[in-house]
């Protein structure tokens, strides 16, 4: 199910590496761990400095520092571009030395490269890596035979080397930045020219253009996925222009740069909020940037968009799939896919799908605590006799990504203000973990208690536990939504995600 989706942009991820941080900001607090010395391997800087055919990424890191950060602390993944990788780049870039490059540039260059998180190339499937890199961008990777292959050009050529402070993979290109946004990528290729001038002369292309936007007391990156399609599809269907693009979707519905014309609906039905690689895609709806309507998308022994009844749906055209923008990713499609109102299916929304919980110090590596229940967050807001609610993070717990919400013991009250719900009937459930010293509560939705009862969540042991909030629930509107739970009893709340079962 997806995990992602938030209002009108996501973040899927814009989580700040400490690595990233310490880009901008030398003197920052470390976010990783000093390392402890457990093997007699080489820590990554050791190994980069003992081989000769790495002397220029040497170089970099020295020059950017990187090389104390690579032999204190860890675990990170490196991919190394050998001496060669390194002079094409350098050929590439029109410069005849690492001397040519401003710090800036070369420091962006180097967290490119990096990746806090051990990643071994059994962990690397078709999409991207699990993890961000030091830029905050996700690698694409894919495979050419038995190659593996990062962002469409850098072939792994020498595996899972282990050091003592992580994993290195020794790559034959350098992997030069992403700096242009989804629209510009798209439309800098000549395959989808009639696609890109429909985003253009909806407005579409203006949103999909924004990288980062302020977001409470953060910057947030903004997060797209564009369902393109090529030229050559619209041709086979006998659309062989634009305008006759416009001409089989326009209901004359106001102009086309408005949400309710039909072409303009076209246009908006291939953009997702999320950035959703074919490796993060799941059985699951997925919200479109209105999100006044949604893409089913079902994996089994293919990525189906819109699966129907007589086993039909649009596919993904691999080779041209996961082209990755600063702000997304773009997937071509071998259909036209008009929009429709898909077969219900459930829909999860993760707790902590917001980008400035994605930005916290410890997002994906530990605990962390808050105090501020009015300020902290945009759409998290708690208050009452409690310590804080906490940013929890531990592996094998069976939580979305491995973390969750978590209020500690007394007697409070907590919102939640969901992104827009498509309109329908609902079940929604609850994904908790029980305990001893759990509270009893009550939940309210929009203002209104959802259900005439208390919820009781304690137990003797602890254990993961789906709980219905309320077994059916009938909105008439696409909107968003306050959830409020508020003690009965003082204890704790853990709080995972919420799940939207469809009622037909």
């Amino acid at each position: 199910m997806n995990a992602k989706p938030y209002n009108q942009i996501d973040r899927f991820k814009i989580k700040l590496t400490f690595i990233s941080i310490l880009l901008l900001a030398s003197l920052c607090k470390p976010e990783v761990i000093n390392w402890e010395k457990k093997t007699e391997e080489m820590q990554i800087t050791d190994y980069v400095e003992s081989n000769e055919q790495f002397s220029e990424f040497k170089e970099a890191l020295h020059l950017t520092k990187f090389n104390h950060l690579l032999k204190t602390r860890g675990p990170y993944t490196l991919f190394l571009p050998n001496n060669d990788a390194m002079f094409s780049y350098y050929e590439e870039k029109k410069v005849g030395s690492l001397a040519a490059f401003d710090s800036t540039f070369l420091k962006q260059l180097v967290l490119n490269h990096l990746v806090v998180n051990p990643i071994q190339s059994s962990d690397i499937g078709l999409g991207s890596l699990p993890s961000p890199n030091g830029a905050g961008d996700y690698l694409v990777t894919e495979f050419s035979e038995s190659d593996i292959i990062l962002n469409k050009k850098s072939k792994i050529i020498d595996r899972d080397i282990i050091a003592a402070n992580g994993i290195i993979h020794v790559i034959d290109k350098t992997i030069d930045l992403v700096t242009d946004n989804v629209y510009a990528v798209l439309a800098a290729d000549s395959n989808y020219r009639f696609f890109a001038k429909g985003l253009e002369m909806t407005g579409i292309k203006d949103t999909l253009e924004v990288i980062s936007l302020p977001y409470g007391s953060t910057i947030a990156r903004t997060r797209f996925t564009i369902l393109a399609v090529p030229d050559s599809i619209y041709i086979n269907e006998g659309i062989n222009s634009y305008e006759k693009l416009v001409e089989k979707y326009d209901d004359s519905n106001g102009s086309i740069s408005d949400l309710s014309n039909g072409f303009y609906k076209y246009m908006d039905y291939h953009c997702l909020v999320g950035t959703y690689y074919l490796s993060t895609f799941t059985n699951a709806v997925y919200p479109i940037l209105s999100r006044e309507n949604t893409v089913n998308i079902q994996v089994d022994t293919d990525y189906k968009i819109n699966l129907d009844s007589t086993n039909n749906y649009t596919g993904f055209i691999i080779p041209e799939a996961n082209i990755p923008g600063k702000n997304g990713v773009i997937h071509g499609i071998d259909n036209l896919l008009p929009p429709i109102d898909p077969i219900p299916l459930s829909y999860r929304f993760d707790v902590l799908d917001y980008p400035d919980v994605k930005t916290i110090e410890n997002y994906g590596i530990t605990l962390q605590n808050f105090r501020d229940g009015e300020n902290t967050f945009v759409n998290i807001k708690w208050n009452g006799n409690c310590d804080y609610l906490q940013y929890w993070r531990k592996t094998g717990y069976g939580f979305v990504n491995d973390d969750c919400i978590v209020m500690s013991n007394g007697n409070w009250w907590l919102e939640i203000t969901v992104p827009k719900i498509r309109k329908g009937k609902y079940r929604i459930d609850l994904n908790t973990r029980l305990g001893y010293n759990r509270c009893d509560f009550l939940v309210y939705i929009d203002g209104v208690k959802a259900e005439d009862k208390v919820y009781n969540i304690y137990s003797e042991t602890l254990v993961n536990e789906i709980i219905e909030i309320t077994d059916f629930i009938e909105w008439t509107e696409t909107t968003e939504h306050i959830f409020r739970f508020e003690t009965v009893k003082d204890g704790m709340l853990f709080l995972d995600y919420l799940l939207f079962e469809p009622i037909e």
